[in-house]
């Protein structure tokens, strides 16, 4: 994925998955393709342990981003691979 000049990738490692998207419902879209693979192949996410950040303005605060029939928390920030991701408040 690129966004501007800057190529950014979503780094995994064991159960450790970290993906981005330009807007929540695009967001939302890879969390259904997640959840039809986790279906297909007979495991689980722990939707207790996922979060979201939104850098920049929330464009559409009421949508509730869900992985199968649970919402996921919306965080300020992220741990991924012991590097934090944050959002500083204006």
């Amino acid at each position: 994925m690129k966004i501007g000049h800057h190529v950014i990738s979503g780094p995994c490692f064991a159960d450790d998955v970290c993906t981005l998207a330009v807007s929540k419902p695009a967001l939302q879209q890879k969390f259904q393709v997640a959840y039809s693979y986790s279906c297909k192949w007979q495991f689980t996410f722990n939707q207790e342990k996922c979060a979201y950040v939104v850098i920049g303005k929330d464009s559409m605060p009421k949508m509730n981003i869900t992985l199968g029939n649970k919402n996921i928390n919306k965080s300020n920030f992220e741990e991924h691979l012991g590097t934090r991701l944050m959002i500083r408040a204006n």
